[in-house]
């Protein structure tokens, strides 16, 4: 007993005192295991464990007889452990336990065995035959950790990408698109598609294109798609009127060509109610004098047949025949306000409203601008009931635009305004209010609500004949009527005019 004693105070009095303690606490020992250990050989009087480890650690074996009480430890860190007890009694029973890298640390667990009762330490298997099978079985450990730690690297990089997707497809679905329109590059449609995210502030420069640049496009979302339809197009080296329908869809990042429109538009407004995209006048030619669409409607179901199905009707009651009015739906109802008169060019400020439930326009007479204005930028705010602010009232804006008459198309002359209106659609009011003027007076620019933010953005525009900015200015909704539009620190990644801002989530 007193042997036993002095052994275990001297293995303890060494793994406490040495400098590369294996008690200390490491990366390394974190992570280590044990793979696997054996009784190597049990005699009368000794007895050999063997372990494996799978880093380079120092091993550590305790071991006693009615408990651990006795400790020997390696000199060396290593993968491999074979230590020799000593001083054992025959035919007694002893518990022992293996650790990889410290006391605590990977462990076998209490073990035990018993001596025998005569020296049998000849009967051994030769020491190359077990280092052969013990490192055998640490390689194959080592594979299947290295196996496992792959899959584990595998399945998280999965994760991740998977929340990332679904992080960018919330920003897509909360942000607006920037679509067409003129841009610098010698007064050509832009086909590069942008969309901001109004939460975090920041652009996503070109997301898509266009397969078709156009300009004065109707362009609308339903049931989170963009559709965009007709506009102006580019043949040779003129603009031409198309009659071309693209749907992107935002989730598989694709476009898809849909059937044509009946005719070619240009100039016209629509909007989405139900199930179907309504479209009122405008013109089917750059000749507005004498192509100017006339009481006519086009609906587009894009969920029925391939590739959607267009119907024309005709309106039962007159539909004004205005060039690049603004408008759109505010409670499934198209508004429609402002423009140029197809005969003269004349700038317009009548307002009216088609239902499409009647295949109608109103008998009311709705309120008129407060200045007759073409190529304005407009918005409508539809709140629902779980927006943020859901309490809101049902809105259209109408921002800048030009004064001046005039019949080519594109307008060849302009002379802008600064002029911000704002009618609320529920109200007995039935007025357009005069709103703070924006800080530039700009023609045909984009406008678009985050209902996130509770605030109007302004995209963009013409600041002289076929000069596009990319300006951005907001406005918050709280009072849209007395608060002054901000400048953004987020400049357009590039200048437009005649283009459409469009969110996903109406």
């Amino acid at each position: 007993m007193k042997r036993q004693l002095a052994i275990f105070w001297m293995s303890l009095f060494f793994i406490i005192s040495c400098s590369n303690s294996p008690i200390e606490d490491g990366s390394k020992k974190d992570r280590v295991k044990l793979l696997l250990f054996y009784e190597e050989y049990i005699g009368n009087e000794t007895a050999k464990i063997t372990w494996s480890c799978s880093e380079d650690v120092k091993g550590i074996l305790g071991y006693g007889e009615n408990s651990i009480d006795m400790f020997l430890s390696s000199l060396y860190p290593s993968r491999n452990h074979s230590m020799t007890i000593t001083g054992l009694l025959p035919n007694k029973r002893y518990m022992y336990i293996t650790y990889c890298g410290g006391i605590g640390k990977a462990n076998s667990g209490t073990r035990a065995f018993t001596t025998n009762i005569i020296d049998n330490s000849s009967i051994v298997v030769s020491d190359e035959t077990k280092y052969a099978e013990v490192q055998a079985a640490a390689s194959a450990a080592a594979a299947a950790a290295a196996a496992e730690a792959a899959a584990a690297k595998a399945k998280a990089e999965a994760e991740a990408a998977a929340k990332a997707k679904a992080d960018f497809l919330l920003k897509k679905k909360r942000g607006i698109w920037i679509v067409g329109g003129i841009g610098n590059t010698n007064n050509l449609p832009e086909s590069a598609v942008d969309f901001f995210d109004p939460v975090e502030g920041i652009w996503y420069n070109s997301i898509t294109a266009l397969p078709t640049p156009r300009a004065f496009t109707i362009t609308v979302s339903y049931k989170g798609n963009i559709y965009v339809i007709g506009g102006l197009e580019v043949s040779g080296s003129v603009f031409v009127a198309s009659d071309k329908t693209e749907m992107y869809n935002i989730e598989t990042e694709k476009w898809t060509t849909l059937n044509s429109a009946p005719r070619k538009l240009v100039g016209a407004v629509g909007g989405v109610s139900g199930t179907n995209i309504y479209i009122v006048a405008g013109t089917t030619s750059t000749d507005m004098i004498n192509s100017t669409v006339l009481n006519k409607v086009y609906k587009f179901s894009p969920d029925i047949g391939t590739g959607g199905t267009w119907t024309e009707l005709t309106s039962h009651e007159t539909i004004q025949p205005h060039i690049d009015m603004g408008g759109c739906i505010i409670n499934g109802a198209l508004y429609f306000t402002g423009g140029r008169y197809y005969t003269s060019g004349q700038e317009k400020a009548s307002t009216d409203v088609y239902s499409p439930g009647s295949n109608s326009t109103t008998v009311t007479t709705e309120a008129s601008l407060n200045q007759a204005r073409h190529g304005v930028g407009y918005a409508c705010y539809n709140p629902l009931p779980t927006d943020p602010y859901p309490s809101d009232a049902p809105a259209l804006f109408i921002a800048g635009g030009s004064t001046l008459l005039n019949t080519a198309i594109p307008a060849s002359t302009i002379s802008i305004s600064n002029r911000f209106e704002y009618y609320q659609a529920s109200s007995s009011t039935n007025t357009f209010q005069t709103g703070s003027n924006l800080p530039y007076s700009l023609y045909y620019p984009a406008m678009a609500v985050s209902y996130t933010n509770r605030t109007l953005y302004l995209f963009g525009g013409a600041s002289s004949i076929n000069v596009p900015t990319n300006l951005i200015l907001s406005l918050n909704l709280e009072n849209p009527v007395s608060t002054s539009w901000t400048n953004t620190n987020s400049p357009m990644p590039r200048a437009r005019y005649g283009h459409s801002a469009v969110i996903v989530d109406r």
